[in-house]
């Protein structure tokens, strides 16, 4: 077997580079994968055009990943050589951005879940690290705490809001809820709330409206809420989502895709507290074996789970990367954009 990946040469170099690469080999927690499909995020973008988050140069980026595994780690007890997985790469701690585009990468295993044979590649790979996000910013105690998704959940009588349903972290985040049984309120762009409404969300109102907190309130008047999940970083939504909480009532608390490393320090309307969401945190606590061991597998199996936002594919083999990465910077509504590595 022989490696070749997307490199990223120098600090902000564009276009990447298709090349040879190391073949990985799994830490003893690691899966290796054959990579069949890749999807695209917009950490992707930062890495190669801002130079942000990479240590040394050259690297290979590339968080979310479908394929084969190819060799397991001494401690990893729960995949086998053979097995198809969807899973995303932590890139902490990785001087070398060994991301998933390349040949074949690794994941840590409480990063990663079988998938059927009836769900493509192609469409898994668009579930990964907006899994991750979501399910990190929605079950883990240090954030909303809200009780793990069933197959066969039961209503609970709380509402939960979801600020920017139609993204690929508010798509998996409509998903985990509502199997976790709660209503669902999102919020969207006009032409992208059915979209919502189809995955799951009892609720769907346009973000652009002049009155959203005042609908979002009304329609909600009297339910017990369990807080604001944020899939969207920027000050107006931080403001608009505390709004929401403190007039509802219920959890105090947004959880927001707004990663540590940057905080927003400003007061939010109402004493509203911000919890921050890193994505990589579940990969050591018990939600990661619960999500992608658990319910994620079981749940594409039985169609309760989508793969969504639905895969667009750019094309096929390494070199077409770039250009999904380029696509991604034009906007990506509803949709992921996918390269399927033959």
């Amino acid at each position: 077997m022989a490696n070749k990946a997307a490199w990223v040469t120098e600090k902000q170099a564009y276009p990447m580079k298709v090349g040879d690469a190391p073949m990985p080999e799994p830490k003893e927690n690691q899966i290796t994968i054959r990579v069949r499909a890749v999807a695209i995020n917009p950490v992707d973008w930062v890495m190669q055009a801002a130079g942000a988050l990479l240590e040394k140069y050259p690297s290979i980026t590339g968080c979310d990943a479908a394929g084969e595994v190819t060799s397991v780690g001494s401690a990893v007890t729960h995949f086998n050589v053979g097995d198809r997985v969807a899973g995303c790469v932590d890139h902490d701690g990785d001087a070398l951005g060994q991301g998933t585009f390349q040949l074949y990468c690794n994941v840590i295993e409480t990063l990663a879940g079988k998938i059927p044979d009836a769900v493509s590649f192609t469409d898994a790979c668009v579930l990964p690290i907006g899994m991750c996000t979501a399910c990190t910013g929605l079950f883990e105690k240090s954030t909303l705490g809200l009780p793990l998704p069933q197959l066969q959940p039961k209503p609970n009588g709380k509402v939960l809001v979801v600020w920017g349903g139609s993204s690929s972290v508010g798509s998996c985040a409509i998903q985990a809820a509502k199997a976790a049984g709660f209503e669902v309120a999102a919020t969207a762009g006009a032409h992208n709330l059915e979209f919502c409404k189809s995955i799951g969300a009892d609720y769907a109102f346009d973000y652009k409206s002049d009155t959203l907190v005042e609908d979002v309130v009304a329609a909600l008047k009297g339910k017990d809420s369990a807080g604001i999940f944020n899939a969207v970083m920027g000050e107006e939504t931080y403001i608009k989502c505390a709004e929401i909480a403190s007039q509802l009532g219920g959890t105090q608390i947004m959880s927001s895709v707004l990663p540590p490393s940057m905080p927003y320090e400003k007061p939010l309307p109402g004493g509203v507290k911000l919890a921050y969401n890193f994505c990589y945190e579940l990969k050591g606590t018990e939600v990661g074996p619960a999500i992608w061991h658990q319910w994620v597998p079981a749940a594409l199996a039985n169609g309760t789970l989508e793969c969504k936002p639905e895969a667009y594919v750019v094309g096929q083999g390494l070199e077409k990367i770039q250009e999904a990465v380029d696509a991604w910077k034009n906007g990506a509504s509803a949709r992921k954009y996918v390269v399927e590595i033959p």
